[in-house]
């Protein structure tokens, strides 16, 4: 049972453990053995109420034996399927315990792998790394080859969390080289997808994409549901926030959402529906963005101790409060987390979370406090930050804000060549499709001031058809002045639809006919924005026409 479950072959252990129960029947100690076995094996299987079932019955089976060993094997038992339940607190203790029995030194080892897995994810760092270095001097002690591989994945874990993504990515590598050495598919299929989050951060998106396919196969063969739903949980936040490919990402982030509140992990949960209500977000469904980033709140907050999701959705509010106009909404949103993120030392996220106050502060006007939040930024910013490329823009844009323009250009020039490095290695239709991210649009389309005013884009011409693709000759190509003008409204949803207007008005004259897509390119905002400005527009008795739309 013990190399079948080396080599993950999950159907062959449910047989092993018939025959074992067989013959244990009738003897404690042999029970409680079985029992623990069966416990860790449900509980990679999913089904996690028979694993704390199993694992419960062990455990009180080994206290009536009054031998340490025993009852320490039960106990990280126990303690490793209330972690994956989600219940990682409640496994704080039962690890402190065994660590306390007496047990022998292998059992010892497993024990002190899973608590330091277990205070990694409660962000209690220094304890983590202490339980696991402790661990790396015992498995080569002992020849525990798995549970030295299991600590240099957790130890890479902490380092990537920490803002050192490249020696997390290292430990991964020797992870996955011992995993392979014998045989451990497990091991090999979590250095794999650690691996792929590392890469991610420091921007190396194709060789990410590669590891989590790797670590997808090995979950699938494995028949590990709890792995399988991590894999799709972190592809689905890379596929809709790096390549735009939203329905891929909806697929993924819902598959593995299914699985994790039918074991109610809070955490990995969030994570799903942050993912969600980023697609419904880039759609212009804000009140779907609003149901998912809710729930997401509120399973976050039954898991209070994870600064970390709670900074991601504090992320994603901030852009759900942008896309509604509330800047002030946005900047609280941020700074309620800020503190926090920075007192658990998670740097990386910090940096983010400065840029995204940053750009929030210049959409506000208040370009000096934007450019303050925004030079912390790029101060820490390193290899192993989220999307560097976008810091680098919300810079750009803070430093536009408060009249810096040489320096905004030149920001957001390094955003492009960056965000280009980022997508060089996919292909043209995958590259297309990701530059169509609004935050990488606004990038690649970066005008300088002196040109800002003038904007020129290709449109369909009023004459061409509806309802079928256009041929080069259908299009055409229009310039349009959206520059401030001094009669402009004050109020800035107001001079924001007069502009639109103008705008609109200027691309008829020159026999053109915009999409909403094409405004919202123009005027640097949401397709949603546009929609709700058009409505408003006609409401008001103007004339606003669009293709498709040929009606005052």
């Amino acid at each position: 049972e013990t190399v079948l479950d080396v080599l993950g072959d999950r159907e062959g252990q449910r047989r092993a453990l018939e025959e074992l129960a067989i013959l244990a029947d009738g003897v404690l100690e042999r029970e409680v053995e079985v029992a623990r076995r069966r416990a860790l094996l449900s509980a990679h299987l999913g089904d996690l109420a028979v694993g704390l079932e199993s694992a419960e019955r062990a455990v009180a089976g080994a206290e009536q034996l009054r031998a340490p060993d025993p009852l320490a094997r039960a106990l990280v038992a126990q303690a490793s399927v209330l972690s994956w339940s989600g219940r990682r607190a409640d496994a704080v203790p039962v690890l402190e315990r065994v660590v306390g029995v007496g047990a022998a030194s292998d059992v010892e080892v497993q024990a002190r792998v899973q608590l330091g897995s277990v205070l990694r994810e409660l962000q209690r760092y220094e304890e983590a790394v202490s339980a696991l270095e402790r661990v790396l001097a015992l498995a080569d002690r002992e020849g525990e080859a798995r549970e030295e591989i299991k600590a240099l994945v957790v130890l890479g874990s902490i380092r990537m969390e920490t803002g050192q993504a490249d020696a997390a990515s290292d430990l991964y590598s020797r992870a996955i080289d011992r995993s392979v050495e014998i045989g451990f598919r497990q091991g090999e299929a979590l250095g794999h997808l650690n691996r792929a989050n590392a890469r991610y951060v420091s921007a190396d998106i194709r060789a990410a994409i590669d590891d989590y396919d790797v670590a997808e196969r090995l979950a699938l063969s494995l028949q590990d549901r709890r792995l399988e739903g991590i894999v799709r949980s972190n592809q689905a936040a890379v596929l809709h926030g790096v390549l735009g490919d939203d329905h891929a990402a909806t697929l993924q982030a819902e598959r593995a959402l299914t699985y994790f509140e039918e074991i109610g992990d809070a955490v990995f949960a969030a994570q799903c529906r942050d993912t969600l209500a980023g697609v419904r977000l880039r759609e212009g469904d804000l009140v779907r963005a609003r149901q998912h980033l809710a729930a997401a709140s509120e399973a976050a907050g039954g898991a209070g101790h994870d600064v970390w999701m709670r900074a991601q959705l504090a992320r994603r509010a901030s852009e759900l409060a942008i896309a509604s106009g509330d800047l002030g909404g946005a900047a609280a949103e941020l700074r309620s987390i800020l503190d926090e993120v920075s007192a658990a030392g998670l740097v990386d996220v910090e940096t983010s979370l400065q840029g995204c106050l940053g750009e929030v502060l210049a959409r506000a006007g208040d370009g000096h406090a934007a450019c303050a939040a925004t030079r912390a930024a790029i101060a820490d910013l390193h290899s192993g930050v989220e999307r560097p490329y976008l810091v680098r823009l919300q810079h750009a844009l803070a430093l536009r804000a408060a009249g810096y323009e040489d320096e905004a250009d030149a920001a957001a020039a390094v955003a492009a060549e960056e965000l280009r490095a980022t997508l060089a290695e996919f292909l043209p239709h995958e590259r297309e499709r990701a530059l169509a991210i609004p935050e990488h649009e606004r990038i690649v389309n970066w005008v300088p001031r002196a040109d800002e005013g003038r904007h020129r884009l290709v449109v369909a011409s009023t004459d061409a058809p509806v309802g079928r693709a256009l041929t080069g000759g259908e299009m055409i190509e229009v310039v349009v002045d959206r520059a401030l003008r001094h009669d402009d409204p004050a109020d800035p949803v107001e001079r924001r639809r007069a502009i639109l207007h103008r705008v609109v008005t200027q691309i008829e004259e020159q026999r053109g006919a915009p999409t909403v897509h094409d405004l919202a390119t123009v005027l640097d905002v949401s397709s949603a924005t546009v929609r709700r400005d058009i409505a408003a527009l006609r409401d008001a008795g103007r004339h606003v026409a669009t293709r498709g739309r040929r009606s005052g």
